[in-house]
């Protein structure tokens, strides 16, 4: 899991957490269809829980609405 959190982060140019400063991964949540979100590695990081983006679809509709919460401007 571990690589594969590192090619995601470097793939899909996901930024640190905003809260902590550390590494995040995606999740993915199922309910009528796969949702992907980003969240903090950091189990006790008050980020590690990640907001409701409104459910994107794949990975890279995450990581835009993952990066723009982190204050960044233009994601990638």
């Amino acid at each position: 899991r571990r690589r594969q959190n590192e090619e995601d982060r470097e793939k899909y140019a996901l930024v640190p957490c905003p809260f902590c400063g550390g590494n995040v991964h995606f999740e993915i949540n199922y309910a009528w269809v796969p949702n992907y979100c980003v969240s903090c590695d950091d189990e006790d990081c008050r980020g590690h829980k990640y907001a409701d983006f409104g459910d994107p679809e794949s990975k890279e509709e995450a990581a835009r609405l993952w990066n723009r919460r982190s204050g960044r401007k233009d994601p990638k």
